[in-house]
């Protein structure tokens, strides 16, 4: 699921990259509780993407015709991890007494004990271009059987994240940085994109002790038309005609599934991407 909006703020310290969290609403100390990884990959399951594109050792390559981009560093400002066990609904926000159930996408809400949530970060992900595997982010799981990973992509809040901006003073404002070259000529794409992903798993996910859920996202879609036909960056940017397209389809283009090996592919063999 996709929508570009905001969301109210939870207050939250900044955090590494790599962390171990203990569950605020589910007990991370319960029986075959164990660390869970989750990494990130740029369509890393595939020689060549769903959208055309090839990953190559120099970037995430994108024809059609006589337009070429070629993407060569992303990152990305990821914030609020939920896991949300099987057969329940959408993660209780409780980060505002606004929120209630059913939430404005129409979906109700699951109990607080039916999620492992994260309550820190923002997170920058550099994400890899190159088809590798990249992990990110530890946490410690309560045993259990797991549908979907729930995540926000946002930019970090200028007051309540003073330290990662800090850290990071060339994400301020923006949740999503990509560069590269289009037709030749180099380009920096910079996109304040909101977004609530959703990521079922094709399998549940069962936490019995260590494992590793992989992000898959198909930046080779980012900057393509419903035709297939290449946007030019210098065209999109924030206010531009094109922004919302490519906000759109960044949107779209997040899938998770089990990845114990952390290798690309799913270990069941499902689709990386939702539908």
């Amino acid at each position: 699921m996709f929508a570009v909006r905001t969301f109210p703020r939870r207050l939250l310290p900044s955090a590494s990259i790599a962390i171990l969290a203990l569950g605020a609403c589910s007990d991370s100390s319960s029986p075959n509780a164990g660390p869970v990884g989750l990494s990130f990959a740029a369509r890393g399951d595939v020689s060549t993407t769903s959208s055309g594109a090839t990953p190559t050792s120099s970037g995430i390559i994108v024809a059609n015709g006589n337009d070429t981009l070629r993407l060569t560093s992303v990152h990305l400002v990821i914030d609020e991890l939920e896991l949300l066990r099987t057969a329940t609904g959408v993660c209780t926000d409780d980060s505002s007494s606004d929120d209630s159930s059913p939430d404005d996408s129409g979906h109700h809400t699951a109990s607080s004990s039916d999620c492992f949530e994260v309550k820190t970060g923002p997170y920058l992900i550099d994400l890899p271009v190159n088809g590798n595997v990249a992990s990110s982010i530890t946490m410690t799981v309560p045993g259990g059987s797991y549908s979907k990973l729930e995540m926000k992509l946002r930019p970090a809040d200028s007051g309540d994240d003073r330290g990662f901006i800090a850290a990071h003073p060339e994400m301020s404002n923006i949740s999503v940085l990509a560069e590269g070259t289009y037709n030749g000529r180099p380009f920096t794409w910079r996109g304040s994109v909101r977004a609530d992903l959703e990521m079922h798993f094709a399998q549940a996910l069962v936490v019995d002790g260590t494992g590793n859920v992989t992000v898959n996202i198909d930046v080779g879609g980012w900057f393509r038309t419903g035709t297939g036909a290449i946007i030019d960056p210098a065209t999109a940017g924030i206010g531009q005609v094109g922004f919302l397209t490519v906000a759109q389809n960044i949107g779209a283009s997040f899938g998770a599934f089990e990845d114990d090996d952390h290798d690309g592919h799913d270990d069941h063999g499902g689709r990386s991407n939702d539908d």
